[in-house]
């Protein structure tokens, strides 16, 4: 038993998406510094076409009332879900842990399934980070959700601002050190941009690129600063074209590192070696993750899609600013308006989301 000081296993379950991933190891990471709980990762398998659409929003529902038999049927009937329920009970058996002393945790919608059905079956406690579209907050035992997603209030939910992460100091200073190496810097003005990319709301065009980029290099330039760029997996290949083009013959450019050519994560080491940080408004991790750094972040306002959606985003916010139906109604560009907002009101010197959550999971373990 682990007597009420949080799981001894913290399982993370991953979509594969690293701005989810990141969300829980990075709690995972804190309830292993402050309560000794191991951390083992859990990929879940990769769906698509009619079988995603089938399991994760149509047999899913099933798993609502969190039986424990049908939780297990659900894993024993998806594709490769026999075989990592299997490995979760080898692990415990390995471990000598106790089921009632296990975590299973995972963020996004896609995730949420699979870790409901692996605690349930297992005989484990599980959380969800962010509101799953199917089964929402309910079924889990605890939940992290972000303000702008409006969550009802519930003893088993933790309110946060932004993404948890995983950036904390230890992290930034050897992330740091490690960039430092591969691209020295040349003076003590260092600066960071960080670029997302396309998406249902947002799009980064090679002329938004065009348009924005050389004037930041500009700035840059007068204050003697060298710049750190890294792109994100949605930047769409024209945008990066755009970026080589615009920075080859830039001297004050001391790295532009391509997420679609490189399989590591610079944005930690950045975030440590660098003061001033410029982040696209589309990536809600990546402007957690450098207001969690401390840095001084500059959001860049990007283009919006013109669809049926951002009509009906802007319809929703004329009604909500006239009072006629509450911001939960918020979506899309609005609500995430209203989140970037929201970080002006931190005043802690110590902002950390992933802690704060850790320590609230820990406190409510033997509730």
């Amino acid at each position: 038993m682990s007597g009420g000081a949080g799981p001894e296993v913290v399982f993370v379950v991953s979509d594969g998406i690293r701005g989810h991933e990141n969300q829980s190891k990075g709690i995972a990471w804190w309830l292993s510094e402050l309560g000794g709980a191991s951390v083992e990762l859990l990929t879940m398998p990769k769906l698509s076409g009619w079988p995603r659409f089938l399991w994760y929003k149509i047999r899913s529902r099933s798993l609502k009332n969190s039986e424990p038999d049908v939780c297990r049927k659900w894993l024993e009937s998806v594709p490769e879900g026999e075989g990592l329920l299997r490995d979760v009970e080898n692990t415990l058996e390995n471990s000598s842990v106790e089921a009632e002393d296990v975590l299973f945790v995972s963020a996004g919608s896609s995730a949420a399934p699979w870790c409901l059905a692996l605690a349930r079956a297992a005989g484990g406690k599980c959380c969800t980070i962010m509101t799953p579209s199917v089964l929402g907050t309910k079924p889990f035992d605890l939940a992290i959700v972000p303000e702008h997603d409006f969550p009802e209030s519930a003893p088993n939910t933790l309110v946060t601002l932004g993404a948890p992460n995983m950036i904390r100091p230890d992290l930034l200073e050897e992330e740091s050190r490690k960039l430092s190496k591969m691209y020295p810097p040349t003076g003590s003005e260092r600066w960071a941009i960080l670029l997302g990319g396309d998406d249902a709301n947002y799009t980064l065009s090679p002329s938004w690129i065009e348009g924005t980029i050389p004037d930041i290099l500009n700035d840059a330039e007068k204050a003697g600063a060298d710049v750190y760029i890294t792109t994100s997996r949605r930047t769409s290949p024209e945008a990066e074209e755009e970026i080589i083009n615009i920075v080859k013959d830039r001297s004050s450019v001391r790295a532009l590192i391509l997420a679609s050519r490189e399989e590591w994560n610079p944005v930690p080491g950045m975030l440590g070696l660098c003061g001033k940080v410029f982040c696209t408004e589309d990536s809600v991790s990546m402007i957690s993750e450098a207001v969690t750094a401390g840095c001084e972040v500059e959001i860049l306002r990007v283009e919006r899609k013109r669809n049926i959606r951002r009509s009906l985003q802007g319809a929703t916010r004329c009604l909500v600013s006239k009072g006629f139906i509450p911001r939960k109604f918020l979506w899309g560009v609005p609500r995430f308006d209203m989140m970037i907002d929201s970080f002006g009101r931190i005043d802690e010197k110590d902002f950390n989301e992933a802690k704060k959550s850790a320590n609230w999971v820990i406190k409510r373990w033997i509730i």
